[in-house]
């Protein structure tokens, strides 16, 4: 083997093996909002199902760590609220990208809207 051969070989190794290095994990960041109020939820959990899950801020945002691209289901839950969906899902496309899903919930029991008296309608 001719050695411009050899050295283009071994060059293309190291990119390689330092473009896995240089690649980082994967983020699904969001909110949790109360959908009434559109206040942000503190505390709630965001579960990742199937995997890792975070606890909102004080802003009621999140951010899991994923370990590859793929479709993730997720599920927010929070003391007094239900989710707006049974779960909600999100595509992540590559290494290193950050994604963003928010996502709402909202008291059970609670009935928000406007009252218009019968003479107006």
């Amino acid at each position: 083997m001719a050695p411009t051969r050899v050295l283009a070989l071994v060059l293309g190794s190291f990119g390689a093996i330092f473009g896995q290095v240089a690649a980082g994990p994967a983020h699904v960041r969001g909110s949790v909002m109360d959908s009434t109020t559109r206040q942000p939820i503190p505390n709630a959990r965001v579960q990742l199902i199937g995997g890792a899950n975070a606890i909102t801020n004080v802003s009621g945002n999140y951010d899991i760590i994923v370990t590859q691209p793929g479709s993730y289901d997720l599920k927010p839950e929070a003391q007094g609220y239900l989710p707006d969906r049974e779960h909600y899902s999100v595509v992540v496309t590559a290494q290193s990208e950050s994604t963003t899903l928010d996502m709402q919930m909202y008291r059970p029991g609670v009935i928000s809207g406007r009252l218009i008296a019968a003479s107006a309608a």
